[in-house]
């Protein structure tokens, strides 16, 4: 609701209320049209995905409770198998009537489904599952967490250059897990990291919040603020610092008054009489 507000308020924007009714109701994602997807705030798709991944949870953790590694390993290549099909498939379905700028190989049912559609993203969300079920059970081999962030290197440039719907999804996947596996293999075996310090907990406190709030951030200083595009690398990099320091205060007032105060209310267990 604070992103229909701020693009109404700050972008003069209008927004239908059938977008705003399925925004509200987490559902969004579930309509193969883009424009619905991201029309009210553009990161709030991901609270419909994920919303479908916590319904999921409870019955999937049963079943793999019960998973051996042989198991879990085999899950964990067909899931990353099935991350990098998805967009495959997506290329060789109608592509729908709306194009997007800077991406003149995807138009809007490809990209609903290779991208925003909640069932082919569950692909994802299992991936990181057999991940953790392996770490949990000693069965995934050490990762060093240098290894992990150099990795991301060559998966970005494959990102760049590979398909519009390939290179938003599937490239980084492997890297993002194995960062999320070494990371919570220091915290088991209680090595101290870069990513166990004050700071970088605070960030990861706060790290969903900035992401539902940069895109807002973003454009409000890009055109509404300092008026871009920018023709000189001072202006860019004012930009960019304005843009970093105002997400982040968004992002910790976000976390601190919004988001902790329903985590307290919804999953303090109550007491019983």
């Amino acid at each position: 609701m604070a992103g229909a507000a701020a693009a109404v308020l700050l972008w003069n924007v209008s927004i239908r209320w059938q977008d705003l009714l399925a925004y509200a109701g987490l559902v969004q994602v579930w309509i193969p049209n883009p424009r619905v997807n991201f029309g009210v705030l553009a990161t709030g798709w991901s609270l419909a995905a994920e919303a479908v991944f916590y319904l999921v949870f409870p019955f999937a953790i049963r079943w793999f409770r019960d998973l051996g590694r042989r198991a879990a390993w085999t899950g964990l290549a067909l899931c990353v198998a099935g991350s990098f099909l998805v967009p495959v498939l997506a290329y060789n379905m109608p592509a729908g009537i709306i194009s997007f700028v800077g991406a003149p190989d995807a138009i809007s049912f490809q990209m609903w489904f290779a991208y925003t559609f909640p069932l082919g993203r569950l692909f994802d969300f299992l991936v990181g599952m057999f991940a953790v079920l392996l770490v949990i059970s000693g069965g995934f081999p050490r990762v060093r967490m240098p290894w992990v962030l150099i990795s991301f290197v060559p998966c970005y440039v494959v990102a760049n250059y590979s398909p519009f719907l390939f290179g938003w999804r599937a490239p980084l996947l492997i890297s993002c897990v194995l960062l999320i596996v070494a990371a919570a293999q220091g915290d088991i075996e209680r090595r101290p990291t870069f990513l166990s310090s004050r700071t970088m907990v605070l960030l990861g406190n706060v790290s969903f919040a900035l992401y539902l709030c940069h895109y807002l951030v973003l454009y409000t200083f890009n055109i509404k603020v300092m008026h871009g595009p920018f023709d000189s690398v001072a202006m860019v990099i004012l930009y960019l610092a304005l843009a970093l320091v105002s997400s982040v205060v968004l992002a910790w007032l976000l976390y601190r008054y919004v988001e902790m105060p329903i985590v307290r209310r919804f999953s303090t267990a109550k007491k019983r009489q």
